[in-house]
C-alpha cells in the first residue's frame, strides 16, 4: 500500500510540474502541435512566431505567424497565413453542443484557395479522403460574441479558367450590443469594388439557448 501510494504521489507531482511548464512555456507545444495538426491536415502547419496559452474560466490563446503550406503544384506558398490570433474560449462551453467563442481577433489573415487546370482544388486534404457524413452524430454549433478582423485578404484561383478573384477586408467587426443583439459590420473591396456589410442578429441570449 505505501509503495502505491510513492508512486500514486509521484504521479501527481510530475502531471504539477508538466502542467506548470506548460501553462508558463507554452512554447515547448509547437513541435507536437505543429506536427499533430499537419497529420489532420493533411499539409505542413508552422508556428512561427509567439504562443502563449492561458486556462481558467477561459481559454486564451494567442499565436502569430501561422501558416498552412499548398500543395507543390499550387502558385501561392499557403492555403492560409496568419500574422496575428488570439482567441478565447469559454471553458465550460466546449463539453456542451454551443461552443462560446468569447473573443476572436484576427489581423493579417491571408486565405489562398485555388483549384488546378482539372478543378481539384488546395484545399482537398493531401493524406486521406473524406469520410462520408454520419446522419447520426450532432456536431457542435459555434457562437461568437466578439469578433475583430483587420487587413485580411480572401483569394480565389480558378486554375481551368486562369481567373483570380480578391476579396480584401478592411475592418469586420461582430459584437453584441447593449439591448442584447449580435451587430456585424463589414468594409472592404472585391476585385476593387467597394463593399459595405451589416447584419443584426439575435438576441445573443437566444443564441445560447439553441
Amino acid at each position: 500500500m505505501k509503495k502505491l501510494f510513492k508512486w500514486l504521489l509521484l504521479l501527481i507531482v510530475a502531471l504539477a510540474i508538466g502542467l506548470t511548464i506548460l501553462l508558463y512555456n507554452p512554447h515547448i507545444l509547437k513541435g507536437p502541435l505543429e506536427r499533430r495538426l499537419s497529420e489532420l491536415a493533411g499539409y505542413s502547419i508552422t508556428l512561427d512566431g509567439e504562443l502563449e496559452v492561458n486556462t481558467g474560466s477561459v481559454i486564451q490563446i494567442s499565436a502569430k505567424n501561422i501558416s498552412v503550406s499548398s500543395p507543390d503544384w499550387a502558385r501561392h506558398d499557403n492555403i492560409v497565413a496568419v500574422g496575428r490570433l488570439n482567441l478565447v474560449l469559454n471553458t465550460a462551453s466546449i463539453f456542451k453542443d454551443i461552443v462560446l467563442v468569447e473573443t476572436l481577433e484576427v489581423d493579417d489573415l491571408q486565405i489562398n484557395l485555388e483549384t488546378d487546370d482539372t478543378g481539384k482544388g488546395n484545399w482537398i486534404t493531401a493524406n486521406r479522403s473524406s469520410s462520408p457524413p454520419n446522419k447520426e452524430s450532432s456536431d457542435s454549433i459555434l457562437v461568437f460574441n466578439d469578433i475583430q478582423v483587420s487587413d485580411s485578404t480572401f483569394r480565389f484561383l480558378n486554375g481551368k479558367k486562369d481567373i483570380e478573384s480578391v476579396f480584401n477586408i478592411e475592418s469586420l467587426s461582430h459584437h453584441q450590443q447593449a439591448d442584447g443583439m449580435l451587430y456585424t459590420t463589414l468594409n472592404g473591396n472585391l476585385n476593387n469594388r467597394l463593399v459595405e456589410y451589416t447584419h443584426t442578429v439575435g438576441p445573443y441570449i437566444n443564441l445560447l439557448n439553441g
